[in-house]
């Protein structure tokens, strides 16, 4: 017998976790009513349901609003490379984030790019 945990797989197993889908339309509404109007959606791998089931939730309450998302997916050894697509133009008022290490990883560049108190005022890590 096997068991997931976190995770769905493709093979016939049980799974222990909860609903990631719902998870993003939740964080999709606090940014709808937050007002954002650019945000940047940093999540990893898609291959994974976890990150697949929270992304096409989050992306699904965003349809036809007037904020812009920035989606980028990312893993632990391409984490820095990855974020630094966000330095390309405007910061976004807020990072929407599936992982709490490419949430640290995304507000310690924030803060060398742009100084502690500029990411305060501009950014918000949720």
């Amino acid at each position: 017998m096997a068991l997931f945990v976190d995770r769905k797989t493709g093979l016939p197993s049980d799974f222990i976790g909860f609903d990631y889908e719902k998870a993003g339309q939740a964080m999709a509404e606090k940014a709808l009513q937050a007002g954002y109007r650019s945000i940047c959606l940093l999540t990893g791998n898609p291959d994974y349901s976890s990150e697949k089931d929270f992304c096409r939730g989050f992306l699904t309450m965003m349809e036809g609003s007037t904020c812009q998302v920035i989606q980028i997916w990312t893993d632990s050894f391409r984490k820095y490379q990855n974020i630094m697509q966000i330095f390309n133009g405007t910061l976004p008022q807020a990072f929407f984030i599936s992982n709490y290490g490419f949430a640290e990883s995304a507000k310690d560049m924030c803060t060398t790019f742009y100084g502690k108190e500029e990411v305060g005022s501009q950014g918000n890590y949720l």
